[in-house]
């Protein structure tokens, strides 16, 4: 950026750079949409169904598949940097001033914020830090029994959301790569249209012109009379 950039300028470009901006006015709100009921009650289900240490859960089960998600995710998210650099998607992307664009590639680093999120809290339940140690102590000498349970349950359910964030970015590349090809569709609709209308006007001078040559004798002859 210049030295000479105008203040709103710089202010007006960081906002439009920052994650963290656009996770306060965009990405908080889509996290708390519909599904968030059903995240907090596929938690609170499995926290009050199941005895089972989350230590030895995260152990056995969740990190093994979470590590099959998450690199489903980031492989999917590879092929979605170069298809945002694709020039139909960012013809589609940049017709209301960006918006549509920043968020695609917003929601995919919030899809990998969340993943990384869920891999560090469930890795340190598998390491026993809220169950064993001075944390572990802490938390079962200062709060109250039904504060586990409500632990639990949010580990269950930042577990849900991740599974529908992955989806979501696995939903997301092939749907980004339909709309490429429809791009490329129109473009070559368009082209083909113009084509058409450039035929039909050269079609109509062409007819025009024999119609004047045409109507040269006629009018010459009229005039000797």
């Amino acid at each position: 950026m210049r030295p000479d950039t105008p203040p709103a300028l710089k202010e007006h470009i960081r906002k439009e750079l920052s994650f963290w901006h656009w996770l306060h006015q965009e990405g908080l709100r889509r996290l708390r949409d519909r599904w968030a009921f059903a995240h907090g009650s596929i938690g609170a289900l499995l926290a009050w169904s199941m005895d089972t240490p989350l230590s030895t859960i995260a152990t056995s089960a969740l990190i093994p598949i979470g590590s099959l998600i998450v690199g489903l995710a980031f492989a999917w998210s590879g092929n979605i940097g170069a298809l945002l650099q694709s020039v139909e998607l960012q013809e589609i992307g940049t017709h209301d001033n960006g918006r549509t664009f920043r968020n695609w590639v917003f929601t995919y680093q919030l899809a990998v914020l969340v993943v990384l999120t869920t891999a560090c809290v469930w890795s340190l339940i598998a390491a026993g830090f809220f169950e064993n140690g001075i944390v572990g102590t802490a938390i079962a000498w200062t709060l109250p029994e039904w504060s586990h349970t409500m632990g639990r349950a949010l580990a269950f359910a930042l577990m849900s959301l991740t599974v529908r964030e992955c989806w979501q970015v696995a939903l997301g590349t092939p749907r980004k790569i339909l709309a490429q090809r429809l791009q490329q569709q129109a473009k070559v609709g368009a082209l083909e249209l113009q084509r058409s209308v450039n035929t039909a006007a050269e079609s109509d001078a062409v007819i025009s012109k024999h119609e004047a040559v045409s109507d040269a004798p006629t009018a010459a002859s009229r005039k000797s009379d």
